[in-house]
């Protein structure tokens, strides 16, 4: 690092590396100084397409050739979630911190050799749930230890978006793709906001494609903590567009739409329904991945813990597992229909 400033690796060159590189280059405590891509060309693009913010970011044919470079004290990868695990643990032993896109990786015993092979170098790993940097889930927290919504009795939460096209990775099963790492994902990370450290699965369901080799393309699963607060969650490529949570107490109903995906420019808005009533509250608009960018830098130089960090990817990792075992079990008891099959 130079007097403070990380300087940055960029590992792939998809739509996300396009959505996310110009928060990249203009946040003050980062200089991107390479992105890579297994074709050159593509890289050249993506640098270009940053316009003056680019200025001085090489482009560069391979992974491994990046992470040789001595000018990039971190990496943000977002390749395909098949990838995360090797080039994360790849670019560790390269001596480089770690941003990897979520899901961080396909398999829960990935993610853990991923986060030891970081805590023994010295290094941070980050999983991208930038939504969680929002300032408005720290707000409904507060109300709901304050009381609004009573004692809370259940959590709902999901994402899901409508069919991908042809193509899309997320169709790939060799490369981690599917609903339950994608939108599901989201789902899960917003029960887990509420719910204590001690969540099991109760049941689990995944909706497949026709051919065996098809992905998952949508699913649901119901969670219960130890306190015995419930957590119904639902994800999918097969809807319309909606990211939400809600939260059902004795006294009250609190819902927060567009909760995984609030661009910065938008002002959320909460709504509570309680006692015959209906308030909404407004905040101001936030950008949630600056402010994360902001965190992950403050860990890498040492001024933040990210050791929370590290659990929290875990956690979720181990849950999306649990889910996909929860899945595979045998078919459940379905109840007779009719008289005659009682007897």
């Amino acid at each position: 690092m130079s007097e403070g400033m990380i300087r940055l690796g960029v590992l792939g060159c998809g739509s996300i590396a396009r959505r996310f590189l110009p928060w990249f280059a203009e946040h003050p405590a980062l200089r991107v100084t390479a992105v890579a891509s297994r074709d050159r060309a593509r890289a050249a693009d993506l640098v270009g397409s940053l316009g003056g913010a680019g200025a001085g970011t090489d482009a560069v044919e391979g992974y491994a050739r990046l992470l040789a470079r001595d000018d990039v004290d971190a990496v943000y990868i977002c390749l395909p979630t098949g990838l995360h695990a090797d080039w994360s643990l790849r670019a560790i032993q390269a001596g480089r911190h770690v941003l990897v896109e979520k899901a961080m990786a396909t398999r829960y015993a990935e993610a853990a050799a991923m986060t030891a092979a970081a805590e023994a170098a010295g290094l941070q790993l980050w999983e991208n749930r930038m939504f969680t940097h929002h300032g408005q889930h720290d707000r409904v927290r507060r109300l709901v230890a304050e009381g609004a919504v009573g004692t809370p009795r259940v959590v709902a939460s999901g994402m899901a978006i409508p069919p991908r096209p042809a193509g899309d990775i997320r169709l790939s099963r060799p490369l981690g793709g599917g609903a339950l790492l994608d939108t599901g994902f989201y789902a899960l990370h917003g029960a887990l906001l509420f719910l204590d450290q001690n969540v099991e699965v109760v049941g689990a369901s995944l909706v497949g494609g026709v051919e065996p080799d098809d992905v998952d393309l949508g699913g649901a699963a119901l969670l219960r903590d130890g306190a015995g607060l419930l957590a119904h969650t639902t994800f999918g490529f097969q809807h319309s567009s909606r990211s939400y949570y809600e939260l059902w107490g004795s006294e009250g109903r609190l819902v927060v739409e567009r909760a995984f995906t609030t661009p910065a420019d938008l002002a959320p808005v909460v709504t509570l329904e309680r006692g015959g009533h209906v308030e909404r509250l407004g905040w101001p608009p936030e950008n949630p991945f600056a402010a994360f960018l902001t965190a992950f830098g403050a860990a890498v130089r040492g001024e933040l813990d990210g050791g929370p960090q590290a659990d929290t990817g875990l956690r979720g990792a181990r849950l999306l597992e649990a889910v996909r075992q929860s899945a595979a079990r045998p078919a459940p008891l379905r109840p007779p229909r009719t008289r005659s099959e009682i007897s």
